[in-house]
């Protein structure tokens, strides 16, 4: 479905800001559960080590802000 949505979006181009971040914030909450389910259902998958970076990484990206420009 993904590709579908971003060939979509190519051939409107970019001026659709919203759909870009609807269809990225998409992907990112699909893999994030894909995931969840790996490391419920299997038994070889990522270290806690490698989940804590994961986390970590969308954590931060839930916080970060766009610095404020002067003018």
């Amino acid at each position: 479905m993904d590709v579908f949505v971003a060939a979509k979006m190519n051939s409107t181009g970019w001026w659709n800001l919203s759909a870009f971040v609807a269809v990225s914030l998409f992907g990112v909450v699909n893999k994030f559960l894909m995931v969840v389910v790996n490391v419920m259902v299997w038994d070889k998958h990522a270290s806690v080590v490698g989940l804590a970076c994961l986390l970590s990484t969308l954590v931060g990206g839930v916080v970060y802000q766009q610095p404020v420009t002067g003018g």
